[in-house]
């Protein structure tokens, strides 16, 4: 189990494998902003880190970005979220709501494309969101056919549980029945955790499966640089003076 101070800078090569570009999912430091950008070279997808997604938050996390936003994943997409997309001072080409439920309010003069509750999202360089929704519990999974992620939010009893995955994000609400199995299911080999506090069940089930943790923190944010057999994991201090 890894606990790290924002302090540390930490580099872990998963596969040894000839330098090549690499695509790039960074996580926020907690606390602090509620998104994840995975980044292209033509631009940014950013995806939320908890289903009750902050809207005001993310225009923070794109100022300090340069790259358009080609694409934006939005859970329980309410409309006083529609009204804040509007008013961001960058464009986004295209938003991917799970809910349909305000999907006539935000498609009125908006200045961009929105999808409802898509099963799959294609991104560039071979990327995939796939959404898994299992009785109301929507949790996903980010794949390019060698790197394989998922987020876990809720429980879930779907088939559809992908099995060994590279890197797992845990929500700040996912504990609930059934996780044990998920987890052991999943396998994954990477745990990146946004939990406000220790969670001693999380803790030593992921010890048990021999599953290396990060837990998300202010000032602090984590980088998974994706080639096409190889991902590097490492921490970065971010300066918010």
């Amino acid at each position: 189990m890894r606990k790290l101070s924002s302090a540390l800078l930490v580099v872990m090569t998963l596969f040894i494998g000839w330098p090549v570009e690499a695509d790039e999912i960074v996580f926020s430091p907690a606390f602090d902003d509620d998104w994840a950008v995975l980044q292209f070279e033509n631009g940014l997808f950013a995806i939320p880190l908890d289903k009750q997604m902050n809207v005001d938050s993310l225009k923070k996390v794109m100022s300090k970005e340069k790259q358009p936003v080609i694409g934006l994943l939005a859970l329980n997409l309410k409309e006083k979220d529609c009204e804040t997309l509007e008013e961001l001072n960058f464009e986004i080409q295209t938003i991917y709501s799970t809910n349909s439920s305000n999907s006539e309010v935000c498609s009125k003069n908006s200045s961009f494309d929105l999808v409802n509750e898509p099963e799959n999202i294609t991104l560039e360089n071979g990327y995939t969101i796939k959404i898994i929704n299992d009785g109301g519990n929507k949790n996903f999974a980010i794949t390019n056919g060698s790197f394989k992620s998922f987020w876990y939010f809720s429980p879930i009893k779907s088939l559809e549980l992908p099995q060994k995955v590279h890197l797992l994000y845990l929500g700040s609400h996912s504990i609930g029945s059934h996780f044990t199995e998920d987890i052991q299911q999943l396998d994954p080999e990477v745990a990146i955790i946004d939990q406000q506090k220790n969670n001693r069940e999380v803790d030593e089930l992921l010890h048990q499966e021999w599953v290396d943790s990060y837990y998300l923190q202010k000032n602090l944010s984590i980088h998974v640089e994706i080639r096409d057999e190889r991902y590097d994991l490492f921490l970065e201090r971010q300066d918010n003076s």
